[in-house]
């Protein structure tokens, strides 16, 4: 037999023991360890002076039935470690993709736009009188509106009464829900966000050129992966107003959550 039909004899033994091996990675390191060690093998024989032919016949019938020792091999190396492993990576490159956009959010978390620090949200909804303001009414509006792949939702809004300055304040959240966990903030709806009421009385989002304050200031108060709540606080809302709409009509866009209002004065 020639030299190149032992070594395929070689070849084939390991390839046939290393087939019991499910997990492909764990088969071709398996199959490149029994090489070596016939190798070796081999190599120790023609060292002691036996003829290479003869040494590498000599390995082959050393090793055994290969079917019975890539059995063994098997049990050695389940395939659902290996599968195992697969899909922990898999997961921790999940985990990574969506906790990178989140910890450079939370970075900015609670950032304030235009001066907005008002009083703890849930003071806003729940407590009959704060400071010198008095409830009117509390309710969950049920307004939606979609743009740039963002669903925007008002989910509970207050009216109160200012004693100090004699004017009606609207306090209401919004949320921001997106598909993608790492898209970005909405910026749109914190900066750009103007409103209107059933009375007429429009409500700029930005200074104007007289110099008077925003009357619509908001701020991101929460991030969630898929989500965003805004805060927004409207002031000299319009007494007797039926409802508000929150609105964004720039750069061929077109966004409006309206949604009626309760508790007025008048």
């Amino acid at each position: 037999m020639s030299l190149s039909a032992n070594l395929s004899a070689m070849s084939r033994w390991c390839e046939q023991a290393a087939s019991w091996v499910r997990y492909p990675p764990d088969r071709r390191r398996v199959r490149e360890e029994l090489w070596n060690h016939m190798d070796d093998a081999e190599c120790a024989r023609e060292a002691s002076g036996m003829p290479r032919a003869e040494a590498v016949a000599e390995t082959v019938r050393a090793m055994g039935d290969a079917d019975e020792v890539g059995r063994a091999l098997a049990k050695a190396h389940p395939a659902w470690k290996g599968w195992l492993w697969e899909v922990s990576r898999a997961l921790l490159v999940c985990v990574f993709i969506l906790a990178v956009p989140l910890l450079v959010n939370a970075v900015r978390d609670g950032s304030l736009h235009d001066g907005f620090y008002a009083y703890p949200v849930d003071a806003r909804f729940a407590e009959e009188d704060y400071g010198t303001e008095t409830l009117l009414a509390f309710w969950e509006p049920a307004a939606k509106a979609s743009s740039d792949g963002y669903t925007f939702s008002v989910t509970r809004a207050a009216r109160r009464y200012d004693t100090a300055s004699g004017e009606e304040v609207l306090y209401f959240t919004v949320r921001a829900s997106h598909p993608l966990p790492w898209a970005g903030e909405p910026m749109a709806a914190v900066r750009a966000f103007s409103g209107l009421d059933s009375a007429g009385k429009d409500y700029p989002r930005l200074p104007g050129g007289t110099g008077e304050p925003s009357r619509v200031r908001s701020r991101v108060s929460s991030r969630r992966p898929f989500s965003w709540q805004l805060e927004y606080e409207v002031r000299e809302l319009t007494p007797g107003a039926e409802w508000f709409e929150l609105y964004y009509r720039e750069d061929g866009r077109s966004v409006a959550l309206r949604f009626p209002l309760k508790g007025a004065t008048a």
